[in-house]
């Protein structure tokens, strides 16, 4: 009975091993077909931390199913963050930090909506987020309070970093387009592949 053990406990070990070596070499061959794209963003430093790069493919896939929620605050009378980065379908509620009531609306063509007055303490939701874009939201009751909602139209998104470099990996091979935004500086566009052979620059100071 214990050499019969053994041999199912060695058996079975050899089937862990065989079966962990097959999945190793199923994920390098799915590597295979993936690249990386790189590149960095020239802007003043001091507007680097409010600008979006985003990347999505040219032929139009389809882009993942989004977070279900993000959140914006209102403290000191402003939004906060200031720029808010979503993918398309995510609902963004609107927490009020506040001692006073707040009222937020977007007249944008691509989400108009409008929560009405709501008191310090109170959350309410926008699920107007439905097409790629930047909307700009208000508030009714302070003119100066304002947001930059951008929906992006796939899962490459990030901010780059302080000297304005920015990375994406497992980006499945073929053709992209590339932009980065920025609130007051507008945006730039450059059509990329990946794997690219190079880094690519994006600068505002075309």
């Amino acid at each position: 009975m214990a050499w019969t053990r053994r041999r199912i406990l060695g058996a079975s070990r050899a089937f862990r091993r065989v079966l962990a070596l097959g999945l190793v070499v199923s994920l390098l061959g799915g590597c295979a077909h993936r690249g990386n794209l790189v590149g960095r963003v020239r802007t003043p430093p001091e507007r680097t931390k409010d600008v979006v790069v985003m990347a999505w493919r040219e032929d139009g896939s389809p882009p993942p199913t989004p977070v279900e929620r993000a959140r914006v605050v209102h403290l000191k009378g402003r939004f906060e963050p200031r720029v808010l980065v979503v993918e398309a379908g995510t609902t963004v509620e609107f927490e009020n930090k506040d001692k006073i009531f707040h009222k937020v609306f977007s007249v944008s063509p691509k989400a108009k909506f409008t929560l009405g007055a709501y008191r310090p303490g109170e959350i309410r939701a926008a699920t107007a987020f439905t097409d790629p874009g930047v909307i700009q939201v208000w508030c009714e009751l302070h003119s100066r309070e304002s947001l930059y909602v951008v929906v992006v139209p796939d899962r490459w998104h990030m901010r780059p970093a302080k000297d304005g470099a920015f990375a994406f990996d497992r980006m499945p091979h073929g053709r992209y387009m590339l932009r980065a935004w920025h609130p007051s500086l507008g945006q730039v566009t450059r059509r990329v592949d990946v794997p690219s052979d190079r880094p690519t620059v994006l600068s505002f100071d075309r």
